[in-house]
């Protein structure tokens, strides 16, 4: 019925983006419509549901001071370049984690974005990590034209890569050569955080 339907949304609001309710809906409605069509129904119970409204949380960006202080804190981790790439060049988290070195063209000074690492379950609910060859959105492949701090970091981190450094490996990985994790990712940024002195953040906050 479109009361438990709704119900349904509501429950799903409190775990998923706005993005994936509405897929949901998408696959949900035309399905019920095909099953008015066989005469099982006698109309589509989602043509009154509505998608919750959801307020998204205020995002902290941090302030000069406080991006220097990250920064000097970070220092001592691995992903101290990945860090200071996100603060110079606005890219979203799958989007640094996906990049290989072919990606960057230090005589042109850019940097180029075309895929992105999504995390899936398998059956079992192990995590499974794979880069997927688009991004977010059409408009999210893209040329970054690399600033001072962009190429420094980069050319730095291409002098330590050693044996690394070929073309389809990864810009950014664990020891072992694998893609990070989000999770992890966020964990450690959050051990840095709190070595800087402020205000925990995420790998996203990092773009603002």
């Amino acid at each position: 019925t479109p009361i438990k339907l709704q119900e349904f949304f509501n429950g799903l609001a409190n775990e998923y983006a706005p993005a994936t309710l509405q897929k949901v809906k998408n696959i949900l409605k035309p399905a019920f419509q095909k099953a008015v069509d066989n005469n099982m129904l006698k109309k589509n119970p989602m043509a009154g549901v509505e998608l919750p409204k959801q307020v998204k949380p205020l995002i902290h960006a941090l302030s000069e001071n406080e991006i220097t202080r990250l920064c000097e804190a970070a220092k001592e981790y691995r992903l101290y370049s990945a860090i200071v790439l996100v603060l110079q060049t606005g890219l979203r988290i799958g989007e640094l984690l996906a990049l290989t070195w072919k990606d960057f063209k230090p005589s042109k000074r850019m940097l180029y974005i075309n895929k992105t690492l999504i995390q899936v379950k398998d059956e079992q609910g192990s995590t499974i990590k794979q880069i997927q060859h688009s991004t977010k959105t059409d408009s999210s492949n893209r040329t970054i034209p690399l600033n001072a701090g962009a190429m420094s970091i980069l050319s730095d981190h291409m002098l330590d890569a050693g044996e690394m450094l070929t073309s389809e490996k990864l810009i950014f990985s664990t020891k072992s050569g694998n893609p990070y994790d989000y999770g992890n990712f966020n964990r450690t940024l959050a051990s840095i955080c709190k070595k800087a002195g402020i205000q925990r953040i995420t790998a996203h906050s990092l773009r603002h």
